[in-house]
This record gives C-alpha cells, structure tokens and sequence, in this order.
C-alpha cells in the first residue's frame, strides 16, 4: 500500500539503496499583489521536495 503522498505521483528511475524516486507537476496560478502592477511574461520554475516515508 502506497502512502497518500504519492497520489498522483509517477514513480521514476531506479530503486537504489533503499530510495525510490518519484514525480509529479503542479500547476500554480498568479495572482497580483495588491498595489502592484502587472507586467505580461512567463515565469518557468522548478521545486525539489524531499519527503521521507517510513
């Protein structure tokens, strides 16, 4: 049975030494911050998220 952190999670590359590696895209919406104002583009991001599941 896999945990509920990995819902959604594709498991990915090889199972070495005990850690098994898995992914998984979020999208995140922006909104503006009050009193600022907006310019047009793209913002292109990347996180790295360690979770350890025993």
């Amino acid at each position: 049975m896999e945990s509920a952190v990995l819902d959604g999670a594709s498991r990915n590359g090889s199972n070495t030494q005990n850690f098994t590696n898995y992914s998984q895209t979020i999208t995140a919406t922006l909104s503006a911050l009050p009193g600022l104002t907006v310019k047009p583009g793209k913002v292109n991001a990347t996180a790295y998220v360690l979770v350890k599941v025993q």
